[in-house]
């Protein structure tokens, strides 16, 4: 089995969030019945990416704030990647990193 496939027992609860709006995809909300739940899956969310599903994103609970710092980042990387492409940008730590991508 993948490793996403194992936890389905794990699940709480499962619900869309927001209202309808032609042209957007509306957000999963997904709860855990434990913090290390969340952990495991937050850690492993590379994986779903490389597997099958190139368009799934996986985030942490955030407040209003957190939410619109890490979006303030997410606006700095994509600057960055607009200004360097030769660079592989990531956020960690609250801050946006990079390397020099190997041709």
């Amino acid at each position: 089995k993948q490793w996403y496939q194992r936890r389905v027992r794990d699940l709480k609860n499962i619900h869309r969030v927001g209202g309808k709006e032609p042209g957007r995809n509306r957000p999963i909300k997904v709860e855990l019945e434990s913090s290390e739940e969340v952990e495991f899956m937050l850690k492993n969310a590379h994986k779903l990416r490389t597997s099958c599903r190139s368009n799934v994103f996986l985030g942490p609970d955030r407040s209003k704030e957190q939410t619109n710092a890490h979006r303030k980042l997410v606006d700095e990387l994509k600057g960055n990647i607009l200004r360097d492409p030769s660079k592989h940008y990531f956020i960690k730590n609250n801050k946006v990193c990079s390397y020099d991508i190997e041709a």
